[in-house]
C-alpha cells in the first residue's frame, strides 16, 4: 500500500481488513490504529520498531489502547481484536500528542478528537512521531531539551533574530540546491551563521535549540518519511520571533534530510554516540564537499536586520494586546492566589500552545495542570494566565492563576473539607482555601495547611 497507491483507497482497504477480515466499518480510533500498523512496516530508523510500541488514541469519543501489556482500570477488550482495548470518553492521561506512562508503561499517545477532517494515515503519521519519542526515551534519554530554557529564550533580541533568519534561509537554499556542491556550500554558510549567533547568546538557548532539534527534529523527520511527497519544511517567510520551538522542529528535520544526501551513515553515528548534535554532523558533512563560498548580498543582510527589528516591535505590541484582550474578556472570572509555601507547581502543560506575555506571566491556551500538597488544578481546552513567583516564570512555582471569559459561573461545592470548583474546561480541588465573590469574579486564596 506504499508508493503510488492513491491515498483515498488506503483508508478503505484498512477499514475492510484490519479486524481479521471483518468488513464492518471501524470506529475512527480503530481506523487510525489500522493505518498506523500499515505504515509501521517500513524501516524508518535503525533499532526503531514502531510495530512493537504501545499506542493510545483519543478519537473524540473513546480512548483506544493497542499493544499495552497491562491496561489500567476502565479499559475493556474490543471484540476479538487481540491487544485492543477501549475506554469510554477521554482518559485523563491522554491530554496531548506525546509519550506518556500509562499503567507504568511508556505509550505513544495521539489526541485526535479535534482533528476530525484529517485522514487516518495523516494522523497515523503523527502517531509514528510520538512512537519515535517512546523509542528515544528508552534508548536515548539524553536526547532532550530542557523546557525551562524556552521561557527565557531571548526572543526580543533583534540581532539574534536576524542571524537566526539568515541561518534558516541558508538551510532552505541548501534544501533547494540542484547539486551536492551548492548544497554543501549553503549548509556551510548556515553552520557559520549559527556559530556567529551562538557566541552572542546564552548557553541555555544554545542547549535548548540543539536538544529540541535532536529530539523533535528527528521525530519530525521520521514522520515526514510517511508522506509520499517531501514536505516544505522551511519557507522564505521564516519563523516568527517567538516561534523558537516550531523552528527547531523544522530545522532539525531539514538538517536530517540534508544529512541523508551528504552523510548517509549519520543515523548510525548518532546511535553509537559519535555525535551529540545535528548541526555538528552537518558541519562535518559539508566540510567534506568542495564548493563555492555562498554569501548573502548586502541588501539581503540589511533587509534581514530591518525585518527583525520590525518583527520584534510587532511581537511586543501583540503580546501587550493579547494580555489586554484576555484580562478584559466578558464573562465570569476565576482567580486562584497562593501565599507562602502554598504556591502551585507545574505538573504538565502544552509547550506548543502558550505565550510568554511578560517576564513572569504565561498564557496557556490549551492545557495547564498545577498542584501542591493540598490542591490541584487542571485547565483543558481553555486559556489560563499563570504568574510565577520568580525568577523563572513557572518552574519556581506559580503564585496566581487567572481564568477569564468563562461562559457560566463556576460550580463551587464542598467535599470532605475540600473546595471543589468546576466549569467548562476547568477542574479544581483546594484545601486550606478561602473563597470570596465579587460580582462575576470568584477569588480563591490558598494558604498553609
Amino acid at each position: 500500500m506504499h508508493g503510488s497507491a492513491p491515498r483515498r483507497w488506503i483508508g478503505l482497504v484498512l477499514v475492510a481488513t484490519w479486524s481479521a477480515g471483518c468488513e464492518c466499518r471501524l470506529e475512527r480510533g480503530q481506523s487510525i490504529l489500522a493505518a498506523y500498523d500499515e505504515i509501521a512496516k517500513a524501516d524508518y530508523w535503525p533499532g526503531f520498531a514502531p510495530e512493537s510500541i504501545p499506542l493510545a488514541v483519543y478519537d473524540g469519543d473513546n480512548t483506544y489502547l493497542l499493544r499495552h501489556p497491562s491496561p489500567p482500570e476502565g479499559f475493556t477488550a474490543v471484540g476479538d481484536r487481540q491487544g485492543l482495548w477501549v475506554f469510554t470518553g477521554q482518559h485523563e492521561l491522554v491530554r496531548a500528542n506525546f509519550s506518556v506512562e500509562i499503567g507504568g508503561v511508556l505509550t505513544a499517545a495521539l489526541l485526535a478528537g479535534s482533528d476530525t477532517a484529517a485522514a487516518p494515515r495523516t494522523l497515523a503519521a503523527t502517531l509514528i512521531h510520538e512512537a519515535f519519542h517512546v523509542y528515544q526515551r528508552r534508548e536515548h534519554p539524553d536526547w532532550q531539551a530542557n523546557e525551562v530554557e524556552l521561557f527565557t529564550y531571548p526572543v526580543e533580541d533583534v540581532d539574534l533574530l536576524a542571524f537566526r533568519r539568515l541561518e534558516t534561509e541558508a538551510l532552505r537554499r541548501a534544501l533547494k540546491a540542484p547539486d551536492v556542491g551548492e548544497r554543501a556550500c549553503w549548509a556551510r554558510r548556515a553552520v557559520e551563521l549559527r556559530e556567529e549567533r551562538y557566541v552572542r547568546t546564552t548557553e541555555g538557548a544554545v542547549a535548548y535549540e540543539r536538544g529540541t532539534e535532536l529530539t523533535e527534529g528527528t521525530a519530525r523527520y521520521v514522520q515526514s518519511r510517511v508522506s509520499d511527497t517531501e514536505p516544505e519544511l522551511l519557507t522564505d517567510r521564516g519563523f516568527g520571533a517567538e516561534e523558537v520551538r516550531a523552528r527547531a522542529y523544522a530545522v532539525g528535520s531539514a538538517i536530517a534530510i540534508l544529512l541523508d544526501d551528504m552523510a548517509p551513515d549519520w543515523k548510525a553515528a548518532l546511535e553509537r554516540g559519535a555525535a551529540s548534535s545535528l548541526d555538528g554532523l552537518l558541519a562535518g558533512a559539508a566540510a567534506e564537499h568542495d564548493g563555492s563560498d555562498c554569501q548573502f548580498t548586502a541588501d539581503e543582510l540589511t533587509t534581514a536586520r530591518s525585518q527583525a527589528g520590525a518583527d520584534v516591535a510587532a511581537l511586543v505590541a501583540d503580546l501587550q494586546a493579547l494580555r489586554r484582550e484576555f484580562m478584559t474578556a466578558p464573562g465570569h472570572r476565576l482567580v486562584i492566589e497562593a501565599e507562602g509555601d502554598a504556591v502551585l507547581w507545574p505538573e504538565a502543560f502544552d509547550p506548543s500552545n502558550l505565550k510568554r506575555l511578560t517576564s513572569m506571566e504565561i498564557l496557556h491556551t490549551r492545557w495547564l495542570k498545577l498542584s501542591n500538597s493540598d490542591s490541584r488544578l487542571e485547565v483543558l481546552d481553555a486559556s489560563a494566565l499563570s504568574e510565577g513567583v520568580g525568577p523563572h516564570p513557572i518552574f519556581n512555582g506559580v503564585r496566581r492563576v487567572t481564568l477569564t471569559g468563562l461562559e457560566g459561573e463556576p460550580v463551587v461545592s464542598d467535599s470532605a473539607g475540600a473546595l471543589l470548583v468546576e466549569a467548562l474546561g476547568l477542574r479544581g480541588m483546594f484545601r486550606a482555601a478561602e473563597i470570596e465573590r465579587s460580582g462575576t469574579t470568584i477569588n480563591i486564596r490558598l494558604g498553609p495547611s
